[in-house]
C-alpha cells in the first residue's frame, strides 16, 4: 500500500517538475495528466491534494517567480521580461504578477533596488521558501503588507536592512566545531541511490555496512571533497518510528526535500556531462548574483542547488 502511494507521488512530482521546466510555454494539462497516468480531472485533484495548488496555479506562480528574478537581476525592460516568461500581453502580465506577488512589476523592481538587490542566497532556496509558505503564514504576511510592500510593519523604516550581528568568539577559546563531516540524505531505495550517486554523479562509496538492526550504513564522498560524506539513509530502516519514517518517505517522494548545495567549479560544463549520464536537471545553468546555478534531482526526488560560486 505504502509503495503504491509513493509511486503515485513520484509520478505527480515528475509531472510537477515538467510544469516548472516549461513555465514559458503554454500549459497542456491533458498531456501532463496522460503522461502521469491520470484522467485530466483526477490529475488536477491529485496535484492540488499533494501540493496545495492546481497545475494551472502552479504554472502561473512559477512563471511569475521567474519574472521576479529577472526583474531583480537582469537589465531588461518589463516588456522584455513579459515576453521571456511566455506572456504575450503586457497588461495580462502586469495583472498576473500583481495577483501572485502583490506589487506591480515596476514597483517590485523599484523595491528590489531600494533593498540593494537580492540576498546572496541560492535563488532556488528563496523560491522554494516563497512557494512553500503555509496558508496561515501567507495570510499573516499579507496582514503586514502596505500598499503591496510585503513584510513591512507600521514601525519607522530605516534606510538599511537591520541585521543582528553576534560578536566573534573569544580568540583564546577552544575551537570545538571544525566542520560537518556527514550529512544525512533520505532516500527511497539504497541500492538505487548507491548506483545514482556513484555511477551518475561520480561519488566514491566510502562505506556500505549492514547493521544488525536492519539499518544499512551507506556513505559516499562527492568527487573533489576531502572530508564530507553523504549518508544515504532509508527512513524505514533508521532511528525513526514507523509512522514518522513513512511521513519522511512521503516528503521525499513528493520532491519536497533538499539536502543542500552541491559546489562545482564549472556549472555549465558539469551540467552537460551529468546530463549525458542521465542526471535530471529541473533548471539549466543560469547566471545569478552569486554565480552560476542549476538545480538537479537525485533518483529519490531530493533536489540540490548545483552552484559555481563567483570569486
Amino acid at each position: 500500500m505504502h509503495q503504491r502511494h509513493e509511486l503515485a507521488l513520484q509520478s505527480r512530482r515528475r509531472a510537477r517538475d515538467r510544469i516548472g521546466q516549461s513555465y514559458e510555454r503554454q500549459l497542456r494539462v491533458a498531456v501532463l495528466a496522460a503522461g502521469a497516468g491520470y484522467p485530466t480531472t483526477r490529475f488536477i485533484r491529485a496535484i492540488r491534494s499533494s501540493y496545495g495548488e492546481t497545475p494551472g496555479r502552479d504554472h502561473l506562480r512559477r512563471r511569475m517567480e521567474r519574472a521576479s528574478e529577472l526583474l531583480r537581476s537582469a537589465k531588461l525592460t518589463v516588456t522584455e521580461v513579459c515576453l521571456l516568461v511566455g506572456v504575450s500581453s503586457l497588461g495580462s502580465f502586469s495583472a498576473q504578477f500583481t495577483r501572485v506577488l502583490g506589487p506591480s512589476p515596476t514597483e517590485y523592481r523599484r523595491q528590489a533596488a531600494h533593498r540593494g538587490g537580492p540576498a546572496p542566497i541560492p535563488g532556488c532556496f528563496a523560491l522554494m521558501w516563497q512557494s512553500g509558505l503555509p496558508r496561515e503564514a501567507a495570510a499573516a504576511a499579507r496582514e503586514f503588507s502596505d500598499g503591496g510592500r510585503q513584510f513591512e510593519s507600521s514601525a519607522p523604516r530605516s534606510r538599511r536592512p537591520i541585521v543582528t550581528r553576534h560578536p566573534p568568539p573569544d580568540p583564546g577559546g577552544v575551537a570545538m566545531i571544525t566542520g560537518i563531516s556527514i550529512v544525512s540524505v533520505w532516500v527511497l531505495d539504497q541500492d538505487s541511490a548507491k548506483q545514482f550517486y556513484s555511477e551518475q554523479l561520480g561519488c566514491e562509496v566510502t562505506n556500505d555496512i549492514q547493521l544488525e538492526n536492519g539499518m544499512r550504513w551507506l556513505t559516499v564522498r562527492p568527487p573533489g571533497s576531502t572530508g564530507q560524506e553523504l549518508l544515504l539513509l532509508d527512513p524505514s530502516h533508521s532511528m525513526l518510528d514507523p509512522e514518522t519514517a513513512q511521513q519522511v518517505r512521503t516528503l521525499v517522494a513528493k520532491g519536497a526535500l533538499s539536502p543542500g548545495v552541491m559546489a562545482t567549479t564549472d556549472c555549465r560544463g558539469d551540467h552537460a556531462e551529468l546530463t549525458s549520464r542521465g542526471v535530471q536537471f529541473n533548471q539549466p545553468p543560469a547566471d545569478r548574483p552569486y554565480g552560476v546555478e542549476a538545480v538537479l534531482r537525485d533518483d529519490s526526488g531530493n533536489w540540490y542547488s548545483f552552484t559555481e560560486r563567483q570569486g
